[in-house]
């Protein structure tokens, strides 16, 4: 709370590579991911974002520290072999998400304009709890196809203890694209939540070492 979950069960992955322009001379390149659950907050439809992999410490820090997106450092190979694209995420040597397709027809290309929720967040220095109460931020994410196909698509996801993600099964891939895309985001601060509200679910952003102790 205040985001919830939009009630038609609808997920989103991305799985991308990623070249930002951080100079006129430099290209920073980038493996990233996105796992996250349709959403309102109020009336506004978006994403709540539950882990965002990448393969970069850059990445993650600037994304998390600024944004309060959910990064963690992850392995994320992107092949695209003819028609033929495979794609995973793994993590502490556990592969929780994996991906198949092939590329078929053109679409037209759009301009999509997403919103993304996440909750911008420190663990306390004590070891109990959250520095602070949590800040509900909204991503503003405009993405400009060059190219858009669609894709016959295959996507599985497996058990991990450190991204659970598999406790949302597969039941249908509605639709899958390959795109090109430029991007561009911003964001801005909606509100203050109580601690309580998020505290539980941590381990979307920092790891909980103790679930693999349990194992054992």
């Amino acid at each position: 709370p205040p985001v919830k979950a939009r009630g038609d069960g609808l997920m989103r992955v991305v799985l991308s590579q990623v070249a930002m322009h951080v100079s006129p001379d430099y290209d920073m390149h980038i493996g990233s991911g996105l796992f996250g659950v349709h959403c309102l907050y109020g009336n506004k439809p978006g994403i709540y974002v539950v882990t965002m992999p990448m393969t970069t410490e850059a990445a993650v820090i600037g994304g998390r520290e600024m944004f309060g997106e959910p990064k963690k450092i992850a392995e994320i190979p992107f092949e695209k072999n003819g028609d033929i694209i495979t794609s995973s995420i793994t993590r502490h040597g556990m592969t929780y998400i994996d991906f198949k397709g092939t590329i078929g027809d053109a679409r037209p290309t759009q301009i999509i304009e997403d919103k993304a929720y996440v909750y911008k967040v420190f663990p306390g220095i004590s070891g109990q709890g959250l520095e602070y109460d949590p800040l509900l931020m909204q991503l503003n994410i405009t993405r400009k196809q060059q190219q858009c196909y669609s894709i016959k698509a295959e996507l599985n996801l497996h058990e991990s203890s450190l991204d659970p993600v598999a406790d949302l099964p597969v039941r249908e891939i509605v639709d899958a694209v390959y795109e090109v895309i430029a991007a561009e985001s911003s964001g801005e601060m909606l509100a203050s939540v109580p601690a309580e509200n998020l505290f539980p679910f941590i381990h979307q952003r920092y790891d909980d070492f103790a679930t693999l102790m349990t194992q054992q």
